[in-house]
């Protein structure tokens, strides 16, 4: 009986450990353990092989860590590190991030092609947003009422 005792003890031990870890390992939780910096030199590299770009969403700025993706699957790891809610929608374009067609405070959304959108993000939320991808140029931006107008946008490759 003591063993037997003992043997539960332990596997249960190990299965609180396994969830531990479970729950440690990414998700959609509320905190971002990814380290992004915003500036133009994180900007200007390419995504490695894995695919993976970080976006921090601020007011009023989109800042990917790399401007460019190879083609196929492309997570990004969203984080809303402003003080009101951000989204973000990957747009493919050819036009100037500033220059989509607009109705009502925001990108026409009838009139553009959306890769990928990411539900409203309150702020200190993140999000995870998989989308393929084919070659081309694409703008990321937080779509919400007046924050394109407010400059949420940014150019991104995928090559």
């Amino acid at each position: 009986m003591f063993i037997s005792i003992k043997r539960v003890g332990l596997m249960a031990g190990v299965s609180l450990l396994g969830l531990a870890a479970a729950c440690s390992s990414g998700g959609s939780g509320t905190s971002d353990k990814t380290n992004t910096s915003a500036n133009s030199s994180a900007a200007s590299t390419s995504a490695s092989g894995a695919g993976a770009i970080t976006v921090s969403l601020s007011e009023w700025k989109v800042a990917p860590s790399a401007a460019k993706a190879k083609a196929g699957e492309v997570t990004f790891n969203v984080a809303n590190k402003g003080a009101t809610q951000h989204e973000l929608a990957v747009i493919k374009s050819d036009a100037a991030p500033d220059k989509l067609p607009q109705a009502n405070a925001a990108v026409d959304e009838k009139a553009v092609t959306i890769s990928g959108k990411t539900e409203a993000l309150d702020a200190g939320k993140v999000s995870t947003l998989k989308a393929t991808l084919t070659a081309g140029k694409y703008v990321l931006v937080c779509n919400l009422p007046a924050h394109y107008g407010q400059g949420m946008a940014t150019a991104f490759t995928v090559e």
